[in-house]
């Protein structure tokens, strides 16, 4: 049996030179001698039984002839199998490289001739050959199973559901079998067993490393689980390989089935207690009731849904609510103001992998009592001041809420900064309608009396949110005038250009002049950004002082940017503050590929972090910066070459960040010399655009 492979051959080195003599034309010179082929390579090529890839053999040419080829057959002694096998591809002139399958036999080796061949001219041919022998196997290794040790199946039915399986090293004529059986209650039924399984073989293979193997699957079929509890049994695989007891391998698949048969009951909250109904409260709202399966098995919370049946004439008073918590049914009532009981049924619904069951409970409501909507009476509708009240000046509003609803809740809000209010009992109960609240006034120092309006707010629900009101006017006696001047005083002055890829977070405070700490209203700002990339944070204070912080998204455009932030405080004589301040962020600056930017570092240190890690810093300033961090492992920085990628190999630096708006990518530096307060570096930084930056720096060192 013959195995042909060719490939271009190695052309002339050299030309055939031509001598003339005299009488003699150049047809008439002497014949170019013969091509020789002869393999250099020892006789037999050997091989051992587990074959590779790496063999091979060398020939030589002489008196090579442009545009001749070499082939090469295989011949194969004593088998049919084609276990040797050229690569084309690793092939090249004067070496041929081939491969040898593996070899199972173990008792004789086995032999092939390969013949190389060398066509030239008008198909004259020259050629030698080479011979390649392969051992005997040594004892076939033992087979091996490779199994999942445990499988889980879904209560419902399943029909060719498969388990992997892959045998190592399998024997020719071996059998496989596949039997099931129960190890633990409910065991199968032999006459009506709820696991079936069956061998189903599959494709055979050899491993990159050589190892014979058998793919197949088990494939396997279960019946619903209509009881309440999980059952089990195993899956046995036998694989017998032989005559003998011994050559018999077996894996053993743990097999547990599910519970079926879901049953869903209501329960008494936090309890075990099963339930049938449950009392909503006659003025609506929140209500909840927990559920579970009555054996406790799992279940897919997605697939339980609810449904609600109405009796009598009341409709649409029941809403379900998203029931993402497990095991709880959420949903709320409106009151009940028809003057009569009323009652719903909502039914709890399961269907998912072929399972179905339900659950019911009755939702009773008893009719609200006194179904009016609750009023705020007040004690005074109008309350006048003074211009200049004293130290304990006070003033207060009694108020009385009729009817009222549980769960309600009583707030007060003046419309203007004067007036201070000090305490309020906003609570009422079923047993005190009643609450009050007390206010304190600031000076009026206008030439003009003012007004303020204080606003009771009853916040309830019955079974959506309502609210009631009522406003008390606060009248205060005109003043002498103003004599205080009141202006912003920032004490941190604003960062007012930002370059593009600046995100950092910067903070400033002011005061107001003329207002001190008790006069300090913290609800009298505003403070806003005219853009959406200028984002502003909320405040914070210390005694007389307001803090506040902003920052900028980053600039990906080459184009700067402006925006505003803009400063509002009322103070308590109505005089409004404004004061506006103009933040730029420049532009991206961009490098185009191949271009160079050279830089003079100001400064350089290293600075120690933990032990025997050390960064250098190189500092920049200029109108950009450059904070250039590299971490070294093991030493101090010394005298030598650093390179450096941008995934922080080879070496092990980890810190990165830009120069001006051109992002890192890789690069060198050197150290050319380090002392005591002296440093002398240069290098070279790639940007991730192609673009280089050339650095350098020699001068004082500082060392932390």
């Amino acid at each position: 049996m013959k195995k042909h492979c060719s490939f271009s051959a190695m052309a002339l080195l050299f030309a055939s030179a031509v001598f003339s003599f005299p009488g003699c034309t150049e047809e008439e010179g002497p014949a170019a001698p013969d091509p020789i082929i002869t393999i250099t390579t020892d006789s037999p090529v050997t091989a051992e039984a587990a074959g590779g890839s790496d063999y091979y053999f060398e020939y030589t040419v002489e008196n090579e002839v442009e545009g001749a080829t070499v082939t090469c057959d295989v011949t194969y002694n004593g088998t049919e199998t084609e276990w040797i096998s050229i690569d084309d591809e690793q092939a090249s002139a004067g070496k041929i490289t081939f491969g040898i399958g593996y070899y199972e036999n173990t008792e004789a080796g086995r032999t092939a001739v390969i013949t190389v061949i060398y066509t030239y001219g008008d198909g004259k041919t020259v050629s030698d050959e080479i011979e390649v022998s392969q051992t005997q196997a040594e004892a076939a290794p033992e087979p091996v199973l490779s199994t999942v040790s445990q499988e889980t199946a879904k209560a419902a039915a399943a029909e060719n559901a498969t388990i992997d399986v892959e045998i190592y090293n399998p024997v020719e004529g071996a059998t496989v079998t596949v039997s099931t059986d129960g190890f633990a209650d409910p065991a199968i039924d032999p006459e009506d067993p709820w696991l079936t399984a069956e061998w189903v073989e599959g494709e055979s293979y050899t491993s990159d490393s050589g190892t014979p193997i058998l793919s197949g699957t088990i494939k396997y079929s279960v019946t619903a689980n209509e009881t309440s509890d999980e059952r089990t049994a195993h899956i046995t695989l036998t694989y017998k390989y032989g005559e003998n007891e011994e050559d018999v391998k077996k894996s053993v698949i743990d097999f547990t089935q599910e519970a079926g048969g879901l049953e869903f009951v209501f329960v008494r909250e936090m309890s075990s207690e099963v339930i049938t109904s449950y009392s909503a409260p006659a003025e609506g709202g929140a209500c909840g009731v927990q559920y579970k399966t009555s054996g406790n098995q799992s279940y897919d919370n997605d697939a339980v849904t609810f449904s609600v049946d109405y009796s009598g004439d009341s409709q649409d008073w029941i809403t379900i609510n998203d029931n993402d918590m497990v095991g709880y049914l959420s949903f709320n009532t409106t009151a009940n103001t028809t003057g009569e009981a009323r009652s719903a049924v909502i039914t709890l619904n399961y269907e998912n992998d072929g399972l179905t069951a339900s659950a019911s409970i009755t939702i009773n409501q008893e009719p609200k009592v006194g179904g009016a909507e609750p009023e705020i009476t007040v004690s005074e509708k109008t309350i006048n001041t003074i211009a200049k009240p004293g130290e304990y000046d006070s003033y207060s509003i009694n108020a009385v809420i009729e009817p009222v609803i549980e769960g309600g809740v009583l707030s007060a809000k003046a419309d203007v900064n004067w007036i201070k209010i000090n305490y309020f009992n906003g609570t009422t109960s079923e047993t005190s309608n009643s609450v009050y609240l007390t206010f304190n006034v600031n000076e009026n120092t206008g030439a003009e009396s003012r007004e303020g309006t204080i606003t009771l707010t009853y916040t309830y629900t019955d079974g959506t949110e309502k609210t009631v009101t009522e406003t008390v006017k606060v009248i205060q006696a005109k003043g002498e005038g103003s004599t205080v001047n009141h202006e912003f005083i920032f004490e941190s002055s604003l960062n007012n250009t930002i370059p593009a890829n600046d995100t950092d977070t910067y903070q400033f405070n002011f005061m107001i002049s003329g207002v001190g700490p008790d006069d300090l209203d913290y609800s009298a700002y505003e403070v806003e950004s005219t853009a959406d990339w200028l984002i502003i944070y909320d405040y914070d204070f210390n005694y007389d002082e307001l803090y506040f912080s902003y920052r900028c998204d980053e600039n990906t455009s080459t184009e700067s940017r402006t925006a505003d932030i803009v400063f509002s405080y009322t103070c308590s004589d109505n005089t409004v503050l404004t004061q506006k301040y103009t933040v730029t962020q420049e532009g991206k600056k961009e490098v185009s590929g191949g271009g160079e930017i050279n830089f003079e570092p100001t400064s350089a240190l290293i600075q120690e972090y933990g032990t025997g890690n050390y960064a250098l810093y190189l500092m920049v300033t200029s109108e950009s910066y450059l904070n250039f961090d590299i971490f070294t492992s093991g030493g101090n920085v010394t005298a030598g070459s650093y390179t450096f990628s941008k995934d922080n190999s080879p070496n092990t630096f980890s810190q990165w960040s830009t120069f001006g708006y051109v992002n890192l990518n890789g690069g060198s530096f050197n150290v050319n010399s380090i002392s005591d307060n002296e440093i002398s570096i240069s290098g070279t930084v790639t940007s991730e655009d192609g673009s280089t930056i050339n650095f350098s720096y020699a001068g004082t060192l500082d060392v932390y």
